[in-house]
């Protein structure tokens, strides 16, 4: 599932409707707090966490705490167990130093840490997008996450 919902994502953003929503930037480097936000009409009891060095949100992902505890993050490249998300950020951008996910800043401060802050009817319209992706969540929330391994080519 997992895969079909990121596809999902990936699908609707690319949308000259969902384009036509962003001002500046891409999905994920400006965008994606339009994104968590959007998400999070569709998940009220998800939260919007910055992920990045302390007290520097590099990036906003929405995240969901299942029903046995787990926790996952959604973003505009798709759905991430919380470990793996530090787990890639530290790999990827921070060699040193400390990454971490933090609540969110007050939203008017977002701009002044360098976040896109959309306006209410962007988010609003993205929502309505992505509002195919409500069940999918919600069964997740539901059923747990389970990382599939990536099928070796020709079993797909």
């Amino acid at each position: 599932m997992r895969e079909q919902i990121a596809a999902h994502i990936k699908e609707i953003l690319s949308t000259d409707e969902a384009w036509s929503l962003l001002a500046d930037g891409d999905w994920m480097a400006g965008g994606c707090s339009m994104v968590a936000f959007a998400l999070q009409r569709l998940l009220p009891d998800a939260e919007v966490v910055a992920v990045g060095r302390r007290g520097i949100p590099d990036h906003l992902q929405l995240r969901i705490t299942l029903d046995n505890g787990e926790k996952v993050h959604v973003d505009a490249s798709g759905l991430h167990p919380e470990g793996k998300v530090v787990k890639e950020y530290r790999n990827s951008f921070y060699e040193e130093g400390e990454v971490c996910i933090q609540r969110l800043p007050p939203y008017e401060d977002l701009k002044e840490w360098g976040m896109y802050t959309p306006r209410d009817r962007e988010v609003i319209g993205l929502s309505t997008l992505l509002d195919p992706l409500r069940r999918p969540l919600s069964e997740i929330i539901a059923n747990g996450y389970k990382e599939q391994p990536n099928p070796k080519r020709g079993e797909i």
